[in-house]
């Protein structure tokens, strides 16, 4: 089905196609299209889209958006989404990676995400690729009304790369 996928930087533009996918998978993965779209703004956060005719997934890395909860040279997987039809086709690994690598080149140590308590396949897939808990825990309150429950997973980048 996928023959050929671009993955490119986002740009100011794009702040529409990574509100349509973050809301349709922030519906069960506790992202929020609005502060996706606010890291424009912060020269430190990057984005990275995967499209083929349109965006159909994203990654956002950079500094922690909790700063005072990680010591200093950790950077965050802010945000992964790829709409469901578009999974297990390794996609999400390959933006993961390239987040990873986005934090390696900007001098990061290690990188840290928080992920859904009750999206399991999230965390295989960081798991996957070497990431460990921390045995950090928050509750986000989602705009949807939700509360999500969230575990913070680190991973170290001289090892991984």
């Amino acid at each position: 089905m996928l023959e050929s996928v671009a993955i490119r930087r986002a740009e100011t533009v794009d702040v529409e196609s990574i509100g349509r996918v973050a809301s349709e998978v922030g519906a069960s993965g506790g992202i929020e299209s609005d502060l996706v779209a606010g890291l424009f703004d912060d020269p430190a956060v990057f984005t990275y889209l995967a499209e083929v005719d349109d965006t159909f997934g994203f990654v956002t890395a950079g500094h922690p958006m909790d700063a005072d909860v990680y010591d200093k040279g950790v950077g965050e997987i802010i945000g992964l989404a790829v709409l469901p039809r578009f999974r297990c086709f390794g996609i999400g690994s390959k933006l993961l990676v390239h987040g990873l690598t986005v934090l390696k080149l900007r001098g990061y140590l290690r990188a840290a995400a928080w992920l859904p308590d009750a999206e399991p396949r999230s965390r295989e897939l960081f798991e996957r690729l070497r990431f460990t808990s921390t045995g950090m825990s928050r509750a986000v309150n989602h705009p949807s009304g939700r509360t999500i429950e969230q575990s913070s997973f680190e991973v170290g980048l001289d090892d991984y790369f």
